[in-house]
C-alpha cells in the first residue's frame, strides 16, 4: 500500500478588502502585507482583526474632525494629490496600517525569561513604540493638528 500526504496551507480569503463605514475609504490587506513585511505566519483572518481594530481605533481619533468636513468621503476633502491620490487617503491609510503594525508587534512580545527574552522583549517594545508614534503623527496630519514644541523652563 503506498500512500501520499500533501499538506496544504491554510486557505486565505480571497477578497482581502476590508470595507470601512463608506466616508473612509476601504483598505485592502495585501497592501497591508506587502506594504509592511507582515510575517507570512499571520493568516488572513487574524489581520483582518487586526487591521479592522486599527480602524476603529483611527476612526473614532478623527471622529471630530469628519464632522467638520463637508466633503462627501475622505477622497473628496480638498488635499493636494501624490501620484493620482488624495493625500489625505494616503495619510489615514498611513495611519491605520502603522497602527495594525503595533497590535501585531505587541502581540508578539516574548514572555521567555531568560536575559535574550527580555532584549527581545524589550526590541518589541521599542519597535512597538515607534510604530504607534508613527500612527499618532500621520492621524495628527491627517486631521490637521498642529504639532508643537514644549520647552522646560
Amino acid at each position: 500500500m503506498n500512500s501520499t500526504f500533501v499538506a496544504n496551507s491554510p486557505a486565505q480569503n480571497e477578497d482581502t478588502t476590508i470595507r470601512n463605514d463608506g466616508w473612509w475609504p476601504d483598505l485592502d490587506l495585501s497592501d497591508f502585507k506587502a506594504d509592511y513585511r507582515i510575517a507570512t505566519d499571520n493568516d488572513d483572518d487574524r489581520l483582518s482583526q487586526v487591521v479592522i481594530a486599527a480602524i476603529l481605533e483611527i476612526n473614532s481619533v478623527a471622529a471630530d474632525w469628519k464632522k467638520r468636513q463637508e466633503a462627501t468621503d475622505l477622497s473628496s476633502v480638498p488635499a493636494p494629490q501624490i501620484d493620482g491620490e488624495s493625500e489625505k487617503v494616503i495619510l489615514y491609510r498611513n495611519a491605520v496600517f502603522y497602527r495594525a503594525k503595533s497590535l501585531l508587534v505587541a502581540g508578539r512580545r516574548d514572555h521567555d525569561t531568560t536575559n535574550s527574552g527580555h532584549d527581545r522583549a524589550n526590541r518589541l517594545d521599542d519597535s512597538n513604540d515607534e510604530w504607534m508614534r508613527m500612527s499618532t503623527d500621520s492621524v495628527n496630519n491627517l486631521t490637521d493638528r498642529k504639532r508643537f514644541d514644549a520647552e522646560l523652563l
